[in-house]
């Protein structure tokens, strides 16, 4: 154990340090986005149903049941989860291939260092979190009273 590589083993101990640091907060800042979206689109679907509570009402007044309500909900949700997968995977998978081809890196290279698990955690997270918000609004829109939605409220 001498000088030279104690000052190489400082160095790479650095090195890692900062990595780690690096990694901290690009995570971080991942998260903080990740939470920023997700409720974003959190207050954009209750405020939507909301303002829809007079439509769903009427249609609770012509017959439509329990299970009808549910099943207009959770085919509108899968359309509002699923379509910003439709359209957010191929650009994703565009951007990494031509990032991929700039840094002449090959796809096996890539997938090992790409963090799929992360990516699937997240997209399984944001699907139940709309999922579960249109179950708690078709429980609100079944409890409203059909008659004092409908009612005029400029009165």
């Amino acid at each position: 154990y001498t000088f030279i590589f104690a000052g190489q083993y400082d160095n790479v101990m650095g090195y890692a340090i900062v990595a780690d640091a690096t990694m901290l907060i690009v995570y971080s800042l991942t998260a903080l986005f990740g939470i920023i979206g997700i409720s974003s689109a959190a207050v954009a679907i209750l405020n939507s149903l909301y303002q829809r509570r007079k439509e769903f009402a009427m249609l609770r007044s012509v017959g439509l049941d329990r299970k009808g309500l549910d099943r207009l909900l959770h085919i509108e949700g899968i359309f509002l989860g699923g379509k910003p997968l439709v359209i957010g995977l191929p650009i994703l998978f565009l951007n990494a291939t031509v990032l991929m081809w700039m840094q002449d890196v090959t796809f096996m290279e890539f997938i090992q260092v790409f963090p799929l698990l992360g990516l699937a955690a997240y997209i399984v997270l944001v699907l139940m979190v709309i999922s579960g918000i249109y179950r708690a609004a078709s429980r609100r829109i079944r409890r409203d009273i059909i008659v004092e939605v409908l009612k005029d409220e400029n009165v």
